[in-house]
């Protein structure tokens, strides 16, 4: 299951702000695609981030990263 790395622990700081907005891309880890899923209304939160990843648990199996727009926010090897 993919780890997403947007939770903050005291002193960190919040990367989703800049990122919350953009798609939320999940690539096998040769790279490529599974699929991609554009950002709810609000944006990604950590939270919903983690849902995903359950929803995605079957498709990323073998291992995967995860990406909002650009950004790396996630894997199955972290």
């Amino acid at each position: 299951m993919i780890c997403f790395i947007t939770d903050r622990r005291p002193g960190e700081r919040n990367i989703l702000p800049d990122i919350a907005r953009r798609p939320l891309t999940v690539t096998r880890l040769d790279g490529t695609p599974i699929t991609t899923i554009q950002p709810p209304p609000d944006g990604w939160t950590h939270e919903l981030l983690g849902r995903q990843a359950l929803d995605l648990r079957d498709a990323t199996c073998d291992g995967a990263d995860a990406w909002l727009g650009t950004t790396w926010v996630g894997s199955t090897e972290v």
